[in-house]
């Protein structure tokens, strides 16, 4: 394959709380967002700010948080058990971060604006995933990363 078109990062964000699942599915769907939440402090102010200033919740959000900044145009974003346990949601993402504290689900402000041609819904365990992409696809954190870009891409085809 191209080493151009590997010249990306899959980033996997955990599932949401119970209630702002709904919310996180239907801002990708309705919105083209896809959405982290940990803290409703926008990280380009924070990025810019004194650490020694920053109260005990802002120093946990950066802590929690500051790897979205890493996340750019041309990367894919997986969100496990979104819409439901077993499920994934992703999409390659088009801006890089940004923040909207008008989020009705509050911290959930974190967000990325997606080329919807690419939203994908699959089942994690569906045959058709290959087993790298699919053990990969098992919480491990807030968020992780697949390094496995070929097999990943492969299993994104394999599902369409």
């Amino acid at each position: 394959m191209n080493q151009e078109k590997l010249n990306f990062t899959v980033w996997v964000f955990n599932k949401p709380n119970d209630e702002n699942v709904s919310f996180a599915y239907n801002s990708v769907k309705q919105e083209g967002i896809m959405r982290f939440g940990w803290g409703s402090y926008d990280l380009n102010q924070l990025q810019n700010g004194k650490f020694e200033g920053f109260t005990t919740d802002q120093k946990l959000s950066w802590k929690k948080t500051n790897f979205l900044l890493q996340i750019k145009p041309g990367d894919w974003i997986v969100q496990v058990s979104v819409p439901s346990y077993g499920k994934c949601i992703a999409a390659k993402v088009i801006e890089p971060y940004s923040f909207n504290n008008l989020s009705a689900e509050g911290d959930f402000g974190h967000g990325f604006k997606l080329d919807k041609k690419s939203i994908v819904e699959f089942n994690r365990n569906d045959p058709n995933v290959l087993p790298i992409i699919s053990r990969r696809l098992k919480l491990q954190g807030h968020y992780w990363r697949i390094y496995y870009k070929i097999e990943f891409l492969q299993s994104i085809e394999n599902v369409i």
